[in-house]
């Protein structure tokens, strides 16, 4: 989906100008990402590669890839310039590729959104129904920045290509079994040892979307039993398990489930089912009142 300021003319005035400029390609902008904890990257040599081949120009700070591994010799040598001073990097795009959000730079003590260009494009993970983007969302169109959400995207076949939430939401699945399992004090799978076997953990998964279709078949090959559920007749058809009896070792949940709660001693609890959502909360938790 695509979030719009300004209209389709300006789109064909800046065609227009790049072949009154005898075709002086496009200038392309991947930053390092500066939200806590963010280790992804907008473009990977890969994708410069072929922009590059594409006839753009394409800007990539230094660093920008290497909690991804992707050194900046790797981008340099795909065809990107690799450039140490964000803001001149902001400057110069015309077409800024992010993963997330724009927020406060506090190195340069100013935004992102008003290093960028006026007038500029940006293609980026941008949430605009969080309430809390309201303001940046609003900074966007003061300057006239043409937006597109990858988090809005249809889920549709001639769009699949670009889904980028998807992909993430199986991620988060998969990524967060793992952690669960690395903190849980037990083991998952059924081991037969010289003094007797250790009988599989059961696991809960509440949610059979994308994110918990991915949970379910990664807690299984790790040799656990599966137990799921979902309100959604849809979902429903797609789980494997959805019996509730003799629950014990670890829980997936997610976050909207949650309410007030008192203490008992749990193993485990764990959100996955919503893939905004990755915190493990180990330890005693308890039976849920929701009020």
């Amino acid at each position: 989906m695509l979030l719009k300021f300004g209209d389709m003319k300006k789109l064909e005035d800046d065609e227009k100008a790049h072949q009154e400029r005898g075709g002086f390609s496009m200038l392309v902008a991947v930053p390092r990402e500066i939200m806590m904890n963010e280790g992804r990257v907008g473009a990977t040599p890969e994708i410069v590669k072929k922009m590059d081949e594409d006839g753009m120009n394409v800007l990539v700070e230094k660093g920008a890839g290497m909690r991804c591994f992707f050194r900046d010799d790797d981008y340099a040598a795909a065809g990107a310039k690799i450039m140490e001073d964000v803001e001149e990097l902001y400057a110069q795009a015309e077409v800024v590729i992010k993963v997330k959000e724009p927020m406060v730079n506090d190195e340069k003590g100013k935004h992102e959104i008003e290093m960028m260009r006026k007038g500029g494009y940006l293609i980026c993970f941008l949430h605009p129904g969080n309430p809390a983007n309201k303001e940046m969302i609003q900074l966007l169109a003061k300057r006239n920045i043409t937006s597109f959400t990858l988090d809005s995207i249809p889920r549709i076949t001639r769009a699949q290509s670009m889904d980028a939430l998807t992909s993430m939401s199986t991620i988060s699945g998969y990524k967060s079994v793992i952690m669960a399992a690395n903190m849980f004090p037990k083991l998952l799978p059924m081991i037969t040892t010289a003094v007797g076997v250790i009988k599989p953990a059961k696991v809960l998964v509440v949610g059979g979307g994308i994110v918990g279709l991915q949970a379910i078949a990664t807690a299984k090959r790790l040799g656990a039993i599966i137990e799921a559920i979902d309100i959604r007749k849809d979902a429903q058809e797609q789980i494997s398990s959805a019996s509730f009896s003799d629950l014990h070792s670890i829980f997936f949940f997610t976050r909207t489930y949650l309410g007030t709660f008192e203490m008992i001693p749990l193993k485990f609890f764990f959100c996955s089912a919503n893939s905004s959502s990755i915190s493990a909360i180990p330890a005693k938790l308890s039976r849920l009142n929701p009020t």
